[in-house]
């Protein structure tokens, strides 16, 4: 096996176990041997989002969408690091790029979605958890979310349906 392959096996098994600082170094030492490596670039670029560096973050990222510019789950996370950094618009449009890429991705609905309710574009955020709910039909969050903004939108029937669906997916999940 060569000693590329050894270092994505090792970074990927630190990164599915949680061992983020492991992670990072292997990620790192597998980016220092392969500079143009798309997953070393994504996976270091999301780690050191999450370390709290979103600037070092975005610039991977960048990187690594500048090699393959179709990967949604990279410009989810860009769009994260961009948002990190107080560049709202700039990371709105990410993730409109990711859900173009992928229209059935959850996890950028959601986080278009939250964005756009800060940004105060209520119908907009609405749209997204609209869109959510049925490829997330399991998750409290999406309903919640769909919940106040029905209620910030005097929808007060959906609203009260949305916090009874949270109530219900919250009971079966202390059952379980």
């Amino acid at each position: 096996m060569s000693v590329l392959k050894q270092l994505r096996q090792q970074a990927a098994e630190h990164l599915a176990a949680r061992r983020l600082n492991e992670a990072l170094s292997a990620y790192g030492e597998l980016l220092a041997r392969a500079p143009r490596d798309f997953e070393a670039l994504h996976r270091l670029g999301m780690l050191k989002v999450q370390a709290g560096a979103p600037e070092e973050g975005r610039v991977l990222l960048a990187d690594a969408i500048a090699i393959d510019p179709t990967h949604a789950e990279a410009r989810l996370h860009h769009g994260m690091a961009l948002q990190n950094l107080g560049r709202s618009e700039e990371a709105a449009a990410e993730y409109a790029q990711a859900i173009a890429r992928q229209p059935d991705y959850p996890e950028a609905l959601f986080q278009l979605g939250l964005l756009s309710r800060q940004l105060g574009r209520l119908e907009e955020a609405l749209s997204c958890f609209e869109r959510c709910v049925p490829l997330a039909p399991r998750e409290p969050h999406v309903f919640l979310q769909r919940g106040e903004l029905h209620f910030l939108l005097n929808n007060f029937e959906a609203a009260v349906a949305d916090f009874d669906q949270v109530l219900g997916l919250q009971r079966e999940a202390a059952a379980a």
